[in-house]
């Protein structure tokens, strides 16, 4: 019970938040960059679909997505 709970004092440390997101979830970081792969190398034909600007992917991972995290 009280290492459970120690684990969950953890998740929520600071120190956790500032990890990348390669450190704190490996497993999601790989699907990200196996989907940024697909993406580069695959095709698309799926007309509707768009990509958006490297800027655009900045500003909407800044600290503006704090206010709704």
């Amino acid at each position: 019970m009280f290492r459970v709970l120690k684990q969950l004092r953890n998740c929520f440390s600071i120190e956790q938040l500032r990890k990348p997101l390669e450190e704190s979830d490996p497993d999601v970081y790989h699907l990200i960059m196996a989907e940024k792969k697909r993406q580069i190398h695959g095709i698309n034909l799926i007309a509707s679909e768009n990509y958006c600007s490297n800027a655009c992917l900045s500003a909407v991972s800044s600290v503006f997505n704090n206010k709704y995290a």
